[in-house]
């Protein structure tokens, strides 16, 4: 060995026991805080994370303790967390937090766990917070700068759904591909799986997105609830698809069970955890169905004239003239605005359909009509959809057509319906397939995400489970549908 090794060894093994006395003291302050963290005792242990903090600044000890506060101040740790409800400050101390992390000590321990939290802050569904372009950056980053990171599968699977999402597939497909590679027995492998399932049906690949859903399944064994969405979905592929060519009813009405509600409904949706929720006007209320049609509870709301679910599960509810976001925030609507339909597709922000206007528009939470839809006619929309771009489609009873929009509101494509119809609600199914209900004709009609007609689905129009009058409807996660018809205000559900 050569003489200046020598001498570096020989420095290195002088001032490893000084090192070490001098990492205890922070070492044992940390493993006290985290003890008192534990027990609960979160006011003892923010305080020590303070002082360690302050007194290690500059090293790794204070990485640490910046990330142990920003947990205090918001300890979420996973998307199914970013629903809850925020303490503004709080959120705005953790966020501050992480950025430190990020900015001052990249090569601390702490740094890829900082920056997975900073990049779920990026999708809290709140706009003070939300930014999936940067939440996507930071995922991106992650990866490469700590390929051993703990979180590196993690931050692969989210990172290529929001490429989903984006509309990017090639990329979504690349992240999924290497989570799966490079960590097939992580937990994150079904989220993988699910974004090869979405890619390869947008793509028309509906073979490869069936096998996908069932490795997700397989993937899923030890999350019921991820094997039972995957199975759901596969069920509603297989049904649209190939249901009539084995011979089989695409969909059939279950002649037991059911509702008959007080009043007419305006508009019914069904929540993730096949919940069917039903607005009737006249009564001011929204009532509550389980999945077999029994009463489950009802919800004081006057005025109530349409409701839609976001992304995230929460409940838009909107009256004749206003529209409430979840948490309470109202949209700025035209002056005088006669809501028929909303389309939410953001945290804070919708599609709308004004009656008086004559016109659908985006609006936001706290700010004026920010895109008008470029329709022409005098519209009458009776149904609105969301697209996953933040399109929509817009179902217009006068004109009898289905019109799809972009997100800048200019029409993509518009499909004629026929003459003698008379289109009352639309709705959509995990996979973007349109589902259509007519008063005059009784059948129910499905479209493709792109709007081309794939099924038609006659409805008994005689006997005692008639439905001769549609009024609304909705698509359950499973691929069910629940019909409200007017002449006997019954609920159904087609499965």
């Amino acid at each position: 060995m050569k003489k200046a090794g020598l001498v570096l060894l020989a420095g290195l093994f002088c001032f490893a026991p000084l090192a070490g006395a001098q990492d205890a003291l922070p070492a044992r302050q940390l493993k006290a805080a985290a003890d008192l963290e534990r027990e609960g005792q979160l006011a003892q242990a923010r305080q020590l994370y303070e002082q360690i903090k302050e007194s290690q600044a500059g090293k790794r000890w204070a990485a640490d303790a910046l990330l142990a506060l920003a947990r205090l101040d918001w300890p979420i740790d996973s998307e199914e967390g970013l629903v809850a409800a925020l303490d503004p400050a709080a959120v705005a101390a953790a966020r501050g937090r992480l950025e430190a992390v990020r900015k001052e000590y990249q090569a601390a321990p702490a740094a890829p766990e900082a920056l997975w939290r900073l990049a779920l802050l990026h999708l809290v569904p709140d706009p003070a917070h939300y930014d999936p372009n940067e939440a996507e950056a930071i995922l991106s980053t992650l990866p490469i700068v700590y390929p051993n990171a703990q979180r590196v599968p993690d931050a692969l699977a989210l990172g290529a759904r929001l490429k989903l999402e984006a509309g990017r597939l090639g990329s979504a497909r690349q992240r999924a591909f290497k989570a799966l590679s490079g960590h097939p027995d992580h937990t994150v492998a079904a989220r993988a799986w699910r974004v090869l399932a979405e890619a390869a049906f947008r793509e028309g690949r509906v073979e490869d997105a069936l096998v996908a859903l069932a490795r997700v399944q397989k993937a899923a064994e030890t999350d019921p609830n991820a094997a039972r969405d995957a199975l759901a979905h596969a069920r509603v592929l297989d049904r649209l698809l190939y249901a009539s060519g084995r011979g089989e009813p695409v969909l059939a009405l279950q002649t037991s069970g059911g509702a008959v509600l007080s009043a007419k409904a305006s508009a019914l949706v069904v929540d993730r955890a096949g919940t069917l929720y039903a607005a009737v006007p006249r009564e001011g209320v929204i009532l509550l169905f389980g999945a077999d049609g029994q009463p489950a509870g009802r919800q004081a709301q006057a005025g109530v004239v349409s409701l839609a679910f976001d992304r995230w599960d929460r409940l838009w509810v909107a009256s004749e003239s206003g529209v409430l976001a979840p948490g309470g925030q109202p949209l700025s609507l035209m002056e005088g605005a006669e809501i028929t339909a909303i389309a939410p597709v953001g945290p804070a922000s919708a599609w709308v359909a004004d009656a008086k206007a004559k016109a659908v528009y985006l609006v936001e939470a706290g700010a004026a009509p920010s895109v008008h839809a470029r329709i022409g006619g005098r519209l009458d929309v009776v149904g609105l959809v969301a697209t996953a771009d933040g399109g929509a489609f817009v179902l217009d009873a006068k004109g009898r057509r289905l019109i799809h929009i972009g997100v800048d509101g200019v029409p993509i494509k518009e499909v004629a319906l026929p003459e003698r119809s008379a289109p009352v609600d639309l709705a959509a199914d995990a996979f973007g397939h349109l589902y259509l209900l007519d008063a005059k004709r009784p059948a129910l009609t499905i479209f493709s995400p792109a709007g081309d007609v794939m099924n038609e689905i006659a409805l008994p129009a005689e006997g005692e489970h008639a439905m001769t009058r549609g009024a609304a409807l909705a698509v359950a996660p499973d691929g069910s549908v629940a019909v409200h018809e007017t002449r006997k205000r019954r609920l159904q559900w087609l499965r």
